[in-house]
């Protein structure tokens, strides 16, 4: 919910500076740390306006979070096609650098950069060491092309970054022990689906016995 306001917020920031939104996939608190500080090593003269963790109240999952993190709109309108960003917004594509593009970047526009690491890097299987590797070079190599996306604007514009991500990530093991619910379909942090259930006006039941919370779907989005 966090997420969706500020989405929903930047949207309708027009104050004539050319804003990079960047959503990086499952980037974690130590990630976001490591890829600021490459940032700051590389242009300390930029000011860092805000930087802080932001919590979701619930378990999100990529297909149905990043759609609704984009438009501002919960996960149910935001799969409409009428939810894409505005007019005022340039998709960029993920496999090319964005520098191309902000070249010709105009005041007041607003440009988006959507890009599935480090998420796909922590996914392939590898030795643990190995994986930590390949996500802090990953990380450089994010932290450079947005440096060189901004350093392609022109001087007289004032730019804008922001960087999030639609997940984090567990900072440990874990072992999923719940049984799926008849019915649902389990991806990752979540499972959705149809359920045989009366709520109350909270939109939330709670199975003690088999350890989940279900929630409903209309009452959340």
């Amino acid at each position: 919910a966090l997420a969706m306001r500020r989405s929903a917020s930047l949207m309708g920031v027009d104050d004539g500076s050319v804003t990079l939104w960047v959503v990086l996939d499952g980037l974690h608190c130590p990630d976001a740390d490591a890829l600021m500080r490459h940032i700051r090593n590389s242009r300390p003269a930029w000011n860092e306006e805000t930087n802080a963790p932001a919590f979701a109240a619930l378990p999100t999952i990529t297909r149905f979070g990043k759609s609704a993190l984009i438009t501002g709109l919960p996960p149910a309108a935001a799969e409409a096609p009428s939810a894409a960003p505005g007019q005022d917004f340039v998709v960029l594509p993920e496999n090319r650098s964005p520098s191309e593009e902000l070249k010709r970047a105009a005041a007041g526009k607003k440009y988006i950069w959507s890009h599935t690491e480090p998420d796909k890097t922590y996914h392939k299987l590898s030795d643990p060491d190995v994986i930590g590797d390949n996500a802090s070079g990953c990380i450089r190599t994010l932290a450079d092309k947005i440096v060189a996306a901004v350093d392609a604007i022109r001087d007289e514009l004032t730019v804008r970054v922001v960087v999030t991500t639609d997940h984090g990530r567990m900072l440990s093991g874990s072992l999923r022990q719940l049984e799926v619910p008849p019915g649902m379909v389990a991806e990752g942090r979540a499972a959705y689906g149809e359920c045989d259930i009366t709520f109350d006006e909270t939109g939330v039941m709670i199975d003690e016995g088999a350890g989940v919370a279900f929630i409903h779907a209309g009452r959340f989005g």
